[in-house]
């Protein structure tokens, strides 16, 4: 028997506890599901992780799929196009959060270089480097690396780089871009 929701689900056995998946990155062999509890913590989980009760037992491109001794059941990526019905033609909106993969040696590199131009101050090229080599809108201005809230550049410059020497997943939260949240995973 399996049991498809969308956004969020009981688990399986007795707990109450709520899960959205919030984020999906999908390797062939590593893939990683960011997911989210009833009080808003998230956290990262691999195939053969347990999420309360239940196992992950497969993590696809867009759903996460658990199992107990009760069955199976799927928590499906929030905004999910599987699951949303759409006619030929129709203009889908771009994603407000994306995953992207990076060489954080090159990436840490690439924002340690940043040099303001002439006429431009350090601040200004902190943000054009940052945007340009993490994909983002000349607009875009990073508001959170994680959960710690950035207000300047500078701020979020060395957030990110101190991140970037390990190997985790990083969240950064940005404003005055169609992209609201990047997942960059080193590649």
């Amino acid at each position: 028997m399996t049991i498809v929701l969308d956004y969020t689900i009981p688990v399986l056995t007795a707990d109450i506890e709520k899960y959205r998946v919030a984020a999906i990155i999908f390797a062939e062999q590593d893939s990683k599901a960011l997911i989210e509890d009833a009080s808003g913590e998230q956290a990262w989980y691999e195939v053969g992780d347990n999420l309360g009760q239940v196992k992950i037992v497969e993590i696809a491109v867009d759903s996460v799929t658990l199992a107990d001794t009760d069955g199976q059941a799927m928590l499906r990526l929030r905004g999910s196009r599987r699951t949303s019905q759409s006619s030929v033609g129709e203009v889908q909106a771009p994603p407000t959060e994306v995953s992207r993969a990076f060489t954080y040696v090159g990436l840490m590199s690439e924002i340690k270089a940043s040099k303001a131009r002439p006429g431009e101050s350090q601040a200004a090229s902190d943000v054009r480097t940052m945007n340009r080599a993490l994909g983002l809108a000349d607009t875009a201005k990073i508001t959170a690396i994680d959960r710690v809230k950035v207000s300047t550049a500078a701020e979020a410059r060395s957030e990110l780089q101190q991140r970037l020497t390990s190997s985790d997943p990083i969240r950064i939260t940005i404003e005055g871009d169609e992209l609201k949240m990047l997942y960059i995973t080193p590649d």
